[in-house]
């Protein structure tokens, strides 16, 4: 069952390509497109292993999904792409990651993929993984939330993997003692966790389905969304907002606010959008792409 969908990025794709219709100087244009085009990637590569996750585990009662998890412990950002608890209250935190064309890890244990200037070493995912874990079994115990069974409570194990796109190659190093099993193609998911659940002591300690439910529902109620001003992270302000260059020709048809000549014209280029009247910044928010 899934308790979180992936969060929709409407929102910051709307507000950049808003900002890239402003006239903006070459340093900050090459920036918004570099933004729009990391977003819309990463998205995508999230997006794709969502889809063999919820092809398995969706209609199952048994499991609880969740993607695109966001905890903060302090100042530490907890964020698993995609968490799946089942009843027993084992978690698997799987992190989406796109190495292109692919990862290769060597005899060394080091981590290199390919760029333009031919390998780069990354820090491992796996050590990322653990560091992640660690945290969010710290977050669950420092909340409170809990599973119990009559009297019991129960502890959740938590397990994890890395998960790239098919497409992109996986070279594994040859020394049997560096293990990097756990880095595996988004679709071997479902293999990849009877697996891991094959290896684990049989328990005798399963919730109900309800129980499930509302553990995962509890550790979902402190997500805290991305919210982004990216008028603010290029240093300028919105342009409703500008009142040097905003005149009374031009006003807002929902907000009657004063609006530049540069607003009224995108609103006038998307006229399909917005039925051929102008609006502010933020009442352009009200009317979808």
């Amino acid at each position: 069952m899934i308790i979180k969908a992936a969060d929709s990025i409407h929102e910051h794709i709307q507000q950049l390509e808003y900002i890239h219709s402003l006239g903006l100087n070459n340093i900050q244009s090459r920036q918004v497109q570099i933004w729009l085009k990391s977003l819309k990637h990463d998205y995508q590569v999230e997006k794709n292993s969502a889809y063999f996750i919820d092809h398995h585990f969706s209609d199952n009662k048994d499991w609880a999904v969740i993607h695109q998890l966001r905890l903060w412990q302090g100042s530490y950002l907890i964020q698993p792409s995609h968490l799946l608890i089942n009843r027993h209250l084992q978690c698997f935190f799987f992190k989406s990651k796109s190495f292109h064309p692919g990862l290769t890890v060597t005899n060394d244990g080091t981590f290199q993929v390919v760029s333009s200037r031919g390998y780069k070493v990354i820090e491992s995912p796996l050590a990322q993984n653990a560091k992640q874990k660690a945290a969010l079994c710290n977050f669950i115990s420092n909340k409170g939330i809990r599973a119990r069974k009559l009297f019991k409570s129960l502890s959740p194990i938590f397990l994890d993997g890395v998960l790239v796109p098919s497409s992109s190659f996986i070279r594994r190093p040859q020394r049997p003692q560096l293990d990097v099993d756990h880095i595996i193609h988004a679709d071997q998911v479902a293999e990849f966790i009877d697996t891991q659940q094959a290896s684990l002591p049989t328990s005798k300690d399963t919730i109900s389905s309800k129980k499930l439910k509302q553990f995962a529902e509890a550790l979902v109620s402190y997500h805290s969304p991305v919210k982004t001003d990216y008028f603010q992270r290029l240093g300028i302000a919105p342009i409703n907002e500008v009142k040097a260059v905003s005149t009374n020709q031009y006003q807002c048809a929902k907000c009657n606010t004063d609006i530049s000549e540069t607003v009224a014209r995108f609103c006038l280029k998307h006229v399909r959008r917005f039925k051929g009247k102008q609006y502010c910044y933020s009442c352009q928010q009200f009317y979808s792409v």
